[in-house]
């Protein structure tokens, strides 16, 4: 029974580690989103026409 317990115990813990590594690549999934959409909007604004290089 008690190996039973801390057979549990060790599935509950490292579900719980996996859960936080899919947390932070998530946020980290995110961040490079966010990047990449500024980016986009950047190089369109650069080949819109009637803008000078310092607007």
């Amino acid at each position: 029974m008690s190996g039973d317990v801390e057979g549990y115990n060790h599935v509950r813990k490292s579900v719980e580690r996996e859960n936080a590594i899919l947390v932070t690549a998530n946020a980290a999934g995110e961040g490079v989103m966010e990047l990449l959409n500024e980016m986009k909007a950047k190089a369109l604004e650069g080949t819109q026409t009637g803008l000078s290089a310092y607007s």
